[in-house]
């Protein structure tokens, strides 16, 4: 599983001493985060990135398993519509309930 990202964007250029100073200040709060740290320049932006691929594992899982399913419930109202055909031909009537309602 991948980390996510903290990524920070300047502005402006920043020299070589500004930029190791950056790093050193934020590396350990994207380490405590569970981040991994990206510095980049031209334009102030800070946002986080995170690692998708766990959730769309857990949606293509629960995808395949609707699949499954819907795949028995297809079988399941097969086997009775051949029941409820078998019991049309045995009794010569698809009316189950004409005992029941007499």
């Amino acid at each position: 599983m991948g980390k996510s990202l903290l990524v920070l964007s300047t502005e402006k250029s920043l020299s070589v001493e500004r930029l190791e100073s950056m790093d050193k200040l934020l590396r350990p709060v994207a380490k405590r985060l569970g981040f991994e740290l990206v510095i980049a320049g031209d334009g102030v932006s800070v946002s986080v990135h995170h690692d998708l691929a766990p959730l769309v594992d857990a949606i293509d899982q629960q995808t395949r398993s609707v699949c499954e399913l819907v795949e028995s419930n297809r079988a399941l109202i097969a086997a009775m519509a051949e029941d409820c055909d078998q019991f049309s031909e045995d009794n010569g009537s698809a009316q189950y309930l004409d005992d029941v309602i007499d």
